[in-house]
């Protein structure tokens, strides 16, 4: 995003939801159910009402996939706090953190992802702050990566 991103933030952000892929075929349609149910009604957010429903998050499910594939800790890091960065500690590893964070926001408002909600998108604002991220600036970069999915998707038509 800009000069000072970490380096391992592009595989941080690429690999931010692998443990959603590993979770998503052992997810029954009645776990589904109360998953949105936990976050509709119940006011949760997604990683706390995975927690309360499975036990655990994604991004700790990733963490693990990360480190077993003997990833650079601090992808792994990236990878597990990408929906809580403020509850990283390191400098470095925040910024990596709070980068992988804004990414994922920029997916969710250019339509990629499960929740798109402005709530949800609106959610990574501490994020954007910390890495100095103007909501102009978050606006340019949802243009610019819109427009490079574009050209890409357009190669496979």
């Amino acid at each position: 995003m800009h000069g000072d991103d970490p380096p391992e933030a592009f595989t941080a952000a690429l690999l931010h939801d692998i443990g959603r892929l590993v979770l998503s075929p052992h997810l029954e349609p009645e776990l589904l159910t109360l998953l949105a149910r936990s976050r509709g009604k119940g006011g949760l957010d997604e990683r706390r009402a995975e927690i309360e429903i499975l036990g655990v998050h994604h991004g700790e499910l990733g963490q693990l996939i990360a480190q077993r594939w003997a990833l650079h800790e601090v992808i792994a890091i990236g990878i597990a706090f990408h929906h809580n960065p403020e509850e990283v500690v390191e400098p470095k590893e925040r910024l990596l953190c709070d980068t992988v964070c804004v990414a994922d926001a920029v997916a969710k408002a250019i339509g990629f992802g499960l929740d798109t909600s402005e709530e949800e998108i609106s959610h990574h604002a501490a994020s954007r702050e910390r890495i100095g991220l103007t909501d102009q600036g978050f606006e340019e970069l949802c243009g610019l990566t819109e427009e490079r999915v574009e050209s890409v998707l357009a190669w496979y038509e």
